[in-house]
């Protein structure tokens, strides 16, 4: 009776491990502040299970969100805050928004551009969601006032 259990957990993990081959797997890495400094997307391949697709660099902040760089800079922010993003094409749907963190939608930006401005300069110091929409996937950003 009591090894049940444990086989039941052991049954569980390597049924986990082997549906892993056709799961992707997202990793964050954050600064002290708890801003997400890098997102990687591991995807299974057929020469390799684990291919890196995202990385960061130091000057801005990179995303990739339907084969396409996001780049968002300067984060933090005095008040322009730009968002390029590679490879787009056009899209009614689209669309960048940005966030207080009590809910309430600032700004929406709507077709997006290749390089597109948010002015967040009468916005109050503090930090906001700003949240990208590429052909119904979505990536969410915190962004510092400063």
């Amino acid at each position: 009776m009591t090894n049940k259990p444990l086989i039941c957990c052991v049954i569980f993990l390597l049924s986990g491990v082997f549906s892993l081959n056709a799961q992707r797997k997202i990793n964050f890495q954050y600064d002290a502040s708890g801003n997400r400094i890098e997102r990687t997307i591991y995807l299974p391949t057929a020469n390799s299970i684990n291919q890196a697709l995202i990385s960061d660099f130091a000057e801005f902040k990179v995303d990739k969100i339907v084969a396409r760089d996001i780049k968002i800079y300067p984060n933090p922010t005095k008040g322009q805050l730009r968002v390029d993003i590679s490879g787009l094409e056009f899209s009614s749907k689209d669309f960048i928004a940005i966030y207080s963190i009590q809910g309430s939608l600032l700004a929406r930006i709507s077709p997006v551009q290749s390089s597109n401005y948010i002015n967040l300069e009468s916005q109050s110091p503090g930090v906001y969601l700003m949240v990208i929409n590429l052909d119904e996937e979505t990536v969410k950003w915190k962004i510092v006032k400063q």
